[in-house]
């Protein structure tokens, strides 16, 4: 059987994803690599042709070593649609039956038993009955045969939705249809071709329950993600603060709702910058009550691992409220000129030292091992980011090729729970792999450190991952 893949297209609605590649190249969760080589995999005893256009030379790459598989460039993929770049397949398709796939659609290896149920006598479409939206194809469907498909069809009309995906029995008569509106315009649509046939052709929908998705937006990527995954109710929710619920100390698009919606939360932050106390306030300015003893920081985790070890005599790199913390804990706070007395250097997230404090800072730590509290590279401020101490232990090692002892916050902190748990936070490095540490769920939301395109880059190597775009997202 013969099967043409349809990749002539920018993509550009995944906006900063198909920046640099192609949107078959997009990268899918649970170990399937890429749009285009789960679509080989499953149709690998196919005689496939792609149809090439946008950054072809990637798709090339990965395609070159496929036996079964062919393609053919569209050179005018500017200027044209998809039904000029199924007209190029006429010659590998001679008089053959053959289906016809977008290269944005996610699907699942089922389909192949779909298919080996079918009847290859008939134009078919294949549909799910089950779903239903306004930005996909609809059909319509009389005493068992397809007489309409158009995305304008009302969904109360409608018997399902196209999968994007077709079989062609009629060849030369659709290939002649083609060529009729290519005369006059090469900006069409291929499903024009099948509205028209379906007139004096008949076409059945090859109803089925395979799990598919078209990813044609950064919205679509997002429920791919959450529809494989899905959500659940959780008898302990963790929740990130700076990116996830506030932004330089604002509240994040009513994350107040969610709060209000669950019971048993605690707050996590790595931001040794601010205390607890400085938090608690900033919540209850939104009329959102937190108790201290819910609010997890790393300056905690720093301070269990100072008592553990016994170390009293430290110096610290700290804000003046962080600082009142450490000395209140007992802790003795040395300067430079007792370097000799000084038996560990704690990094916390300083938002107020000067190049001085620097100078000190470097001159110890030549001769003194240091932690730090966290690692995290950067820290959301308004609409962009500004450097946290992952960016000034890099200068530190670049200076003095001296690494911390320990990263005490996430992704290091002991988080204690009983029952199912999940964390929800902006950032992979840090919420993430607090998560793999403490064997809980992970939603990340985009309204922090990672963006879409940060995503996308590296959930192929991820566990079990929902999205939200806010936290507000999250479905209780």
């Amino acid at each position: 059987m013969k099967l043409i893949i349809l990749n002539a297209g920018i993509g550009s609605r995944l906006g900063n994803i198909t920046k640099y590649k192609p949107k078959c190249l997009l990268n899918l969760i649970n170990g399937y690599k890429t749009l285009l080589e789960n679509q080989l995999l499953i149709f690998k005893n196919f005689e496939i042709l792609i149809i090439l256009g946008y950054k072809c030379d990637m798709i090339i790459d990965i395609i070159i070593n496929y036996k079964n598989v062919k393609y053919i460039i569209n050179n005018k993929y500017l200027e044209t649609n998809n039904m000029y770049s199924v007209n190029l397949a006429k010659n590998f398709i001679g008089d053959d039956s053959f289906f016809v796939l977008n290269g944005d659609i996610y699907i699942e290896e089922d389909i192949l038993d779909v298919i080996k149920n079918m009847d290859l006598n008939y134009n078919s479409i294949f549909t799910d009955k089950y779903k239903f939206n306004e930005e996909n194809m609809k059909v319509k469907v009389k005493e068992e045969y397809i007489i309409d498909i158009d995305k304008k069809i009302k969904i109360e009309e409608s018997a399902g939705l196209s999968m994007d995906f077709y079989y062609i029995k009629d060849t030369q008569i659709y290939f002649d249809e083609i060529n009729k509106y290519l005369k006059n315009e090469k900006k069409h649509w291929a499903e024009l071709i099948l509205k028209k046939m379906m007139k004096f052709r008949k076409f059945k929908p090859i109803y089925n329950n395979v799990f598919w998705y078209e990813i044609d937006t950064c919205d679509d990527y997002i429920n791919y993600i959450n529809k494989k995954n899905g959500f659940k109710k959780y008898d302990n929710y963790f929740l990130d603060i700076d990116g996830n619920l506030l932004l330089n100390n604002k509240l994040i698009n009513n994350a107040d709702i969610f709060l209000k919606n669950i019971d048993n939360f605690k707050l996590l932050t790595n931001n040794s910058s601010k205390t607890k106390e400085m938090y608690q306030t900033i919540f209850n300015n939104y009329n959102i009550n937190i108790n201290l003893n819910n609010i997890i920081n790393s300056i905690d985790s720093t301070i269990i691992y100072l008592n553990k070890k016994k170390i009293k005599n430290i110096y610290l790199f700290s804000t003046n409220k962080v600082k009142e913390i450490f000395q209140n804990n007992n802790f003795n706070i040395l300067t430079l000129e007792n370097i000799d007395n000084i038996e560990l250097v704690v990094i916390t997230y300083n938002t107020e030292y000067n190049y001085n404090d620097i100078i000190n800072l470097m001159t110890i730590i030549k001769k003194k091992e240091y932690i730090v509290t966290h690692m995290d590279q950067i820290c959301p401020y308004k609409d962009f980011f500004i450097p946290d101490i992952g960016c000034l232990a890099d200068n530190i090692y670049n200076c003095l090729k001296k690494n911390p002892l320990i990263i005490c916050g996430k992704p290091n902190i002991n988080l204690q729970y009983n029952g199912t748990a999940i964390i929800i936070g902006d950032n992979l490095d840090t919420d993430y792999k607090q998560s793999i540490n403490s064997n809980t769920d992970f939603c990340l939301t985009l309204t922090g450190r990672t963006k879409i395109e940060d995503l996308e880059n590296k959930i192929g190597n991820l566990k079990k991952i929902n999205v939200v775009r806010t936290i507000n997202d999250f479905k209780l």
